[in-house]
């Protein structure tokens, strides 16, 4: 199957360059990841604001949100919650581990 086509919101990227390099980096590789197979990979589902349904992955102390277009294959990456940026917030308050990375 082909992959998804990733779209980021601005905003998560902004997030991401704020972690440390090693975060960021194992971040990114798991948004990169999600192109492949990205329902085998989300560890819930919540809906936003909209009604539209996000799925939720957590890594590296963070919460990664994003929603699957099937029908035109684009994976869009609209959220980013992490316990170490404290300007992160969301409509969700979640149980974030900041367990290894």
């Amino acid at each position: 199957m082909k992959p998804y086509r990733l779209l980021v919101d601005w905003e998560v990227i902004e997030q991401l360059n704020r972690l440390p390099i090693r975060v960021r980096r194992a971040l990114r590789s798991d948004i990169l990841q999600l192109r492949e197979l990205p329902d085998a990979m989300s560890e819930f589902e919540e809906k936003d604001d909209t009604g539209r349904m996000l799925n939720v992955i957590l890594r590296c102390g963070s919460a990664i949100l994003y929603w699957i277009d099937v029908a035109d294959l684009h994976l869009a990456v609209e959220g980013f919650v992490s316990h170490i940026d404290s300007e992160s917030r969301t409509h969700v308050s979640y149980n974030i581990n900041p367990g290894a990375c």
